[in-house]
């Protein structure tokens, strides 16, 4: 059973590299121009800007 449980993990650590580098890749694609320093959150809008919409 334990062998059993360590490939299980064994098997989940790659699926998670390899899902971390595909996430990286598309992030890549789709990057700001300004690289993101840290944690920063970019600001995301709920729908476009409409004629008339007031900024404050």
């Amino acid at each position: 059973m334990e062998e059993h449980t360590k490939q299980a993990f064994v098997m989940l650590r790659q699926e998670a590299t390899e899902l971390l580098a595909l996430f990286d890749r598309l992030c890549c694609d789709t990057a700001p121009a300004t690289p993101m320093q840290g944690n920063e959150v970019e600001p995301v809008r709920a729908h476009p800007p409409q004629t008339g919409d007031v900024t404050l």
